[in-house]
């Protein structure tokens, strides 16, 4: 069985199947293995397996477009969205071309919006905000999802964003508060996969704090103009049971699990950008097998940033209860990172130990027992 992927520009078809995808099976032997060993008690990956869209991804070559539109139809979205949900749900595909918007995009429950390929559908958004606002606007929606294009912010007279400036309002413009995708309040059961998300006014994904069980898989996040403090320029993991698979992620502030963030499951990325438990996550957080390695750029110009982070000012809430973080490989400009043990010494984040995450400053337990299986997702039958 295939699935589409569209990646670095490339579209191509993916034999087998991929996380993410449906009819994923899991070993629930060894599932109930690390939960009744009382030396492990990992009940929370009965709930990890679950992470992600209910039922998965819907296969590309069997869903089929519902209604087609070209670029030159661009002031015509709303209605072709309309059309589609209308239709009980389905496919939106976008022709290949540039479509350049000069408002949100208000999505409607079970729309799925398809281009032809990174780099070949490009939708570019124009509209300023001071206050906050999004791109592709999914607010409280069901079963939306958006699959193979390219999503762009465009400032003013061609600026571009500082690549590791931690600010907000750069070029003096206060008015480039544009997320690009929101899976907003109650939002779940969405998707975004083979995307490229370049140049975000302020956060590139939202997942916000009440969504739940949407899949980010194979997406390439780049750049954002807002970096500054007050949650600007994140990638946000704010939900519950949200699956963050195959993504990777530069020059934006943090990949940030935090306010509220509970039974996320963050495996096998690659990222150029910390992952950091911010503040006031709920706890029973998975990040398992990421590659996150900060380059020198990133490090001249902000010494004190790790690939890995934990609430690092009184300010923020402590790291919530039993996160794992779990065969990473954490780098700084290819040198192995840091944590803060219990008795407050830095020492290399290894590959294999089991990190519970307990306090700001990186402090973690390094003695928790590893999972029988040498996995805490144990999926059987994906090719990753």
């Amino acid at each position: 069985m295939a699935c589409y992927l569209s990646f670095a520009g490339l579209s191509t078809i993916a034999e087998g199947r991929q996380v993410g995808d449906p009819g994923v099976r899991f070993d629930q032997g060894l599932i109930n293995q690390n939960r009744d060993d009382s030396s492990r008690n990992y009940w929370m990956m009965n709930n990890w397996k679950n992470a992600g869209k209910s039922g998965g991804i819907p296969w590309f070559s069997s869903n089929a477009p519902k209604v087609t539109m070209w670029p030159s139809q661009a002031g015509q979205i709303d209605s072709k969205i309309n059309q589609v949900a209308q239709m009980g749900g389905g496919v939106l595909l976008c022709k290949a071309g540039t479509y350049n918007f000069y408002r949100k995009v208000v999505m409607k429950r079970g729309v799925i919006i398809r281009g032809e390929g990174m780099g070949r559908t490009t939708f570019r958004f124009h509209h300023r905000s001071t206050g906050g606002t999004s791109a592709f606007d999914a607010y409280n929606d069901d079963t939306v999802g958006f699959e193979s294009f390219t999503v762009e912010y465009v400032a003013p007279n061609g600026r571009k964003p500082r690549d590791y400036d931690m600010e907000n309002n750069p070029h003096g413009l206060n008015n480039l508060y544009v997320s690009l995708i929101n899976f907003g309040g109650s939002a779940k059961n969405g998707f975004a996969q083979s995307i490229h998300v370049k140049n975000a006014g302020n956060s590139p994904i939202d997942l916000s704090s009440a969504s739940s069980r949407n899949t980010v898989r194979r997406v390439n996040i780049e750049g954002a103009y807002n970096k500054g403090g007050g949650g600007r320029g994140y990638f946000r993991i704010f939900g519950d049971s949200n699956l963050v698979y195959a993504n990777q992620a530069s020059k934006i502030r943090h990949v940030s699990i935090q306010a509220g963030a509970k039974y996320n499951v963050v495996i096998r990325n690659n990222f150029r950008q910390d992952i950091n438990f911010h503040t006031d996550d709920d706890g029973y957080n998975l990040v398992e097998s990421n590659t996150v390695n900060l380059p020198k750029a990133l490090i001249d110009a902000h010494p004190g940033w790790h690939a890995f982070l934990t609430p690092w000012s009184f300010r923020h809430a402590p790291v919530g209860p039993r996160n794992y973080v779990y065969h990473n490989t954490f780098n700084r400009n290819g040198k192995r990172d840091t944590f803060v043990n219990t008795d407050g010494k830095e020492s290399p984040l290894w590959w294999s130990p089991v990190y519970r995450p307990f306090d700001r400053y990186r402090k973690c337990y390094n003695t928790d027992k590893e999972p029988i299986g040498r996995t805490f997702y144990p999926a059987t039958n994906v090719t990753f």
